[in-house]
């Protein structure tokens, strides 16, 4: 089978491109073929940002991962207006669809309405690290419970409840406990963060290499995001056997089968400011990961969710369900 990948820049360090690397390798392992640009293909992936003309004589699959409800510009200066449009076109024109996620899905189908074309749930994946042994870094070694948030750090990602969260751990636990966060601060940098003398902060996008050194390091990880659909930065610390805090307002929560904490948070799935989100319980939130940090987690079952094998499987078989 010859696929095209369209709509996405495979150089990127975007998290759509990340992910679509991953699948191109291993599509590519099982005997298939991906290509990122023009030229002869039985059956195109279109990732969500772009739209090309659509050929009558091929097939045509949307991987939408979610859509725009903001109704102030980002940084990107987009709007439900003017984000959605290419969206919604390729959306209603497409033979099926692929979700992240069945929270998605949901608020997909209600701001563009039910399609009866096929369509499947299949999240993100990654390549599952074997005998990868805990490791502290040296500069977080002095604690005996590290936690990791990692993200491109908008407001929607929301920062600073993550440091409020972590805050109240401290002064729930009768041990050292630091923490690490790490990516690039849009619209005012991190200096606009709350500081603390046990918060690791690195203000910039590192390495995969790098990176995977502080997944060694971490016991749980921090993603309390509004409104995400399935983000990468789960996928890969669940894919470390790291537990996760996440909210209400994420598709992440379908990810955790038992393998961390959901957080509650209000959320609404219409038109909003989602760049000023409603605040969290910090201490109540800080209370569960204080006693989920005392269990046993088995990540069994979630890696077979995400691992990219299993991933890549899920695609061809749905591709071959289109064709």
């Amino acid at each position: 089978m010859r696929i095209q990948f369209q709509g996405i820049d495979p150089t990127s360090n975007g998290g759509p491109a990340k992910f679509a690397r991953r699948l191109e390798k291993a599509i590519s392992q099982k005997g298939h073929t991906v290509i990122f640009e023009d030229g002869i293909f039985d059956i195109a992936l279109l990732f969500i940002k772009n739209f090309y003309a659509i050929r009558e004589d091929k097939k045509y699959v949307q991987r939408i991962d979610g859509i725009y409800l903001n109704t102030q510009p980002n940084f990107e200066g987009l709007t439900h207006e003017n984000g959605n449009k290419l969206i919604e076109r390729a959306y209603n024109d497409v033979d099926a669809h692929v979700f992240q996620s069945n929270f998605s899905k949901d608020i997909v189908s209600k701001h563009f309405g039910k399609r009866e074309v096929p369509s499947d749930i299949i999240y993100n994946g990654m390549e599952i690290p074997q005998n990868l042994a805990k490791k502290k870094l040296p500069l977080l070694e002095k604690y005996e419970k590290v936690i990791l948030s990692v993200a491109s750090w908008r407001p929607n990602k929301m920062p600073v409840d993550n440091i409020r969260i972590f805050q109240e751990l401290k002064k729930i636990v009768d041990y050292p406990v630091g923490m690490a966060m790490i990516g690039e601060h849009y619209g005012g940098g991190a200096g606009s963060l709350p500081r603390d003398p046990d918060l690791l902060m690195i203000d910039q996008s590192i390495s995969d290499e790098v990176l995977k050194t502080f997944y060694q390091s971490a016991d749980y990880f921090f993603h309390t995001s509004y409104l995400d659909w399935c983000p990468n930065a789960v996928v890969e610390a669940l894919a470390h056997s790291i537990p996760v805090l996440v909210t209400e307002g994420s598709g992440a929560k379908e990810l955790l089968l038992g393998t961390g904490t959901c957080g509650m948070r209000e959320w609404s799935d219409g038109l909003q400011n989602t760049y000023h989100p409603p605040s969290i319980d910090a201490k109540a939130i800080a209370q569960q990961i204080a006693e989920d940090l005392e269990k046993e987690h088995d990540f069994t079952e979630v890696h077979k969710l995400i691992d990219i094998d299993n991933v890549a499987d899920r695609y061809l078989q749905f591709f071959e369900e289109v064709l």
